[in-house]
């Protein structure tokens, strides 16, 4: 029901957006930006030495605020919401664990010219940041801080002087969680990818 509530917003938002290309085209970016987008948290499966840890697909919210230097340079911080369970593997058992998770990056933004229409503005993101998972209730389990590296790109369909549609995709690197003494340890990166579609208001 999440997964398709999700869709339906972000198949609005294209159509929408699709509806303002007929009348507005890209122009260069906009000092300030603000932008509020739905998406999902997708993790790519790792193991090592026997240790598998694999958690779940959630739907995920995300706030951002973009400034810019220039018309082809910027810089942004974003703040990542969602629920998930953190679940490890062996071949005898499974330990699955929720938790909140909580993402604050920052990094920088390059705006590109978009080669195929100017009625897009593209750009390019890298940075870093920290990721928390957090224990939604009192567990014996630790909450974690985890250091994270993100990067990636997307695109801006102007819909109006002041209104955008954003579609993005983002990756984050980060060290598997251990949850304190007791619980499955992997020390290894897991890569997580972060698919976005919002509206961006530019002032």
């Amino acid at each position: 029901m999440q997964n398709k509530l999700l869709a339906s917003i972000a198949i609005f938002l294209f159509s929408s957006a699709l509806h303002g290309q007929a009348t507005y085209t890209a122009e260069r970016a906009a000092r300030q930006q603000i932008a509020v987008s739905v998406g999902g948290s997708i993790t790519r499966k790792i193991t090592s030495n026997g240790l598998t840890y694999d958690p779940t697909s959630a739907g995920l919210a995300e706030g951002s605020y973009r400034f810019n230097f220039n018309h082809w340079l910027g810089v942004e911080a974003d703040y990542d919401y969602f629920r998930n369970s953190q679940k490890f593997l062996t071949s005898t058992s499974t330990f699955r664990l929720k938790s909140d998770v909580h993402t604050l990056t920052g990094g920088a933004v390059i705006n590109l010219p978009n080669p195929l229409t100017r009625r897009f503005n593209s750009f390019l993101y890298v940075g870093g940041g920290e990721m928390f998972f957090v224990q939604p209730n009192a567990t014996s389990f630790e909450s974690q801080m985890a250091p994270v590296i993100a990067f990636g790109g997307g695109i801006d369909v102007p819909m109006s002087r002041h209104l955008a549609l954003r579609l993005q995709g983002k990756n984050y690197l980060y060290k598997a969680p251990a949850f304190g003494s007791g619980s499955p340890k992997l020390d290894k990166y897991a890569q997580t990818l972060v698919p976005t579609a919002g509206v961006v208001f530019n002032f």
